[in-house]
């Protein structure tokens, strides 16, 4: 999707052996409402802490806005450029756990 406002392509992450997110590639579009939904365990809040650089990722990239989020050193080097707590979270979900 050209212009994606949060692109996500081929993101790995695991925790030891356990690998919660297996090459996941979503493109969300500037107004455009997703849902993630499944059981527990199946990765959706560690999917949304990656989004926000809260987890680092082993593979893959993620962008927001055009701007790729920086998982060596966290979200926090784009605090002057983007804001994504506000724009990225979830219902019944504390992202600051």
């Amino acid at each position: 999707m050209k212009g994606a406002a949060v692109r996500i392509s081929e993101v790995r992450k695991s925790y030891g052996q356990n690998e919660v997110l297996a090459g996941v590639s979503i493109d969300v579009a500037a107004g455009e409402v997703l849902v993630i939904c499944g059981p527990s365990g199946c990765g959706k809040s560690t999917l949304l802490r990656c989004i926000n650089g809260l987890e680092t990722i082993q593979g893959g990239s993620i962008s927001v806005d055009g701007v790729t989020v920086d998982h060596t050193a966290g979200v926090w080097a784009l605090s002057g450029t983007l804001n994504l707590g506000h724009s990225v979270g979830g219902a019944g979900t504390a992202l600051n756990l």
